[in-house]
């Protein structure tokens, strides 16, 4: 253990010890049966959570793990309430969702998917750019994972820029690359089924707008997507053009498929089942069939018919995730029963309600605040956590939808200034080798898709407004 995480240690039980002693706030209401005490407890143990994975004392799951445990050894929790996010729909659906993406990326299906949507566009820089930020938007809503998708689709970026010419860590080839984070990446914010963090981000919503579909979700998130994912392209684009005219061979994707060979029964399976689980989760108001109920057919159905065998299963799937989102879960609802979700509220309230009521202005601050908040905290999922938990009660009070504030704030963890902020970021550059370098080459990308964040967002809010939303 290094001296860092021996500090972040002893400091994480200490803040417990103080905050567990403390007299809970009169204004603190608990819910029926939970002794005012304990709660001060519970945010003890929490405290010390959030410190230790913000010093990164162990692996982020069993910190997770250990806060659900301790909140149940210690009676702030009953152990159905510290546990009970691992049998709800949210927590099933993303078992799913992740189960149907290492379907797809151990089937060779998302390799294939790739290289036909790149097919289609032309050997020109432009072309190229484009055809791999569409063929992420095209496969994202298949597979939950942006990593997983980067690490198929990157080592097919980084040759297409060398079949054109290009030399690694050049300002064209950084072009490439950041063609490859925004339609494999930064498009887990467009679809619900693109990223484990959109289920994550459901099971923060208030009760009663929880439930959210597929469709709902892309239509409320969908001028944002066009404005963010259009104005990033475009830029980046002007930005890392070469100043030469560049061709690529015409053959040279075509031979890739041919490499692949002829489309294997695996493949074939998989893409029937993805294919039906889109169809009804975009359906499911007309046919009421809950999106976990799919997903759980769908794991049954794609171990049934042996495109993943059991080594696959326990190999493949991210089961570290798993329990790390499941644990997540389970801090907006500990702190709704601790009552400070709505000590927060009355606190808080009268500081920010000029704020929601103001749109346009509380898009600025919020994004600027978290924007600044992810060069202390490196734990995106933590910071999205803290910020759902606590704004999406006040802007119901407010009039707004809670979705917005939990959008905002999915979306604009995902920063990379610094490289160490963003693990999947992290992963895309280790995928791509040295195609690019951080310092060299991606610093202006990364204040590009900042900006394009921030005016998704301010162009979203009429949009908003058109709906009811606000």
């Amino acid at each position: 253990m290094s001296k860092k995480q021996m500090i972040g240690g002893v400091l994480g039980i200490v803040a417990c010890l103080a905050i567990a002693m403390m007299a809970p706030p009169a204004e603190l209401v608990v819910a029926e049966g939970m002794d005012p005490q304990k709660s001060m407890m519970g945010m003890g143990l929490l405290i010390c959570t959030l410190i230790w994975m913000a010093m990164r004392v162990m692996p982020e799951y069993i910190i997770l793990l250990l806060f659900c445990s301790a909140c149940a050894a210690t009676g702030c929790l009953t152990f159905t309430q510290a546990f009970s996010p691992f049998s709800g729909t949210s927590y099933w659906l993303l078992v799913g969702a992740l189960v149907l993406g290492a379907a797809v990326a151990h089937s060779g299906l998302l390799k294939r998917l790739t290289l036909l949507v790149m097919k289609a566009f032309p050997g020109t820089y432009l072309g190229q750019l484009l055809g791999i930020t569409i063929s992420g938007v095209v496969i994202s809503p298949l597979i939950p994972s942006g990593t997983a998708r980067l690490a198929v689709a990157g080592p097919v970026a980084k040759e297409i820029g060398h079949e054109m010419g290009l030399e690694n860590q050049t300002k064209p080839m950084a072009g490439l690359f950041a063609a490859l984070y925004t339609g494999f990446n930064c498009t887990s914010h467009v679809f619900l089924s693109a990223s484990f963090m959109c289920y994550s981000m459901l099971k923060f919503m208030p009760e009663g707008y929880a439930d959210v579909t597929w469709t709902d979700w892309f239509i409320w998130a969908l001028p944002w997507s066009v404005a963010a994912l259009g104005i990033t392209t475009a830029v980046t684009y002007f930005y890392y053009k070469p100043s030469e005219k560049l061709q690529l061979d015409k053959n040279f994707i075509g031979q890739k498929i041919v490499e692949l060979g002829q489309w294997k029964k695996g493949e074939k399976l998989t893409m029937v089942i993805l294919t039906v689980c889109l169809i009804l989760w975009m359906t499911e108001r007309q046919h009421g069939i809950n999106s976990a109920i799919v997903a759980t057919i769908a794991i049954c159905a794609l171990m049934g018919l042996k495109v993943m065998g059991v080594a696959e299963f326990r190999s493949k799937v991210n089961w570290d995730i798993l329990i790390y989102i499941g644990c997540m879960y389970e801090v907006g609802s500990a702190l709704s029963t601790w009552g400070v979700t709505s000590w927060i509220g009355k606190v808080l309230g009268p500081v920010l309600n000029p704020l929601l009521t103001n749109p346009l202005l509380f898009v600025i601050v919020f994004v600027l605040i978290i924007y600044l908040t992810r060069f202390i905290v490196i734990s995106w999922l933590g910071v999205m956590t803290v910020f759902s938990v606590l704004l999406a009660p006040l802007a119901v009070e407010a009039g707004m939808h809670p979705f917005i504030p939990c959008f905002i704030a999915y979306c604009s963890v995902n920063v990379f200034f610094f490289d160490f902020q963003n693990l999947p970021y992290v992963s895309a550059i280790g995928i791509v080798g040295d195609m690019v370098d951080h310092n060299k080459n991606c610093v202006p990308y990364a204040v590009i898709w900042a900006v394009a964040n921030l005016a998704g967002f301010l162009i979203s809010v009429p949009y908003w407004k058109m709906t009811g939303m606000l």
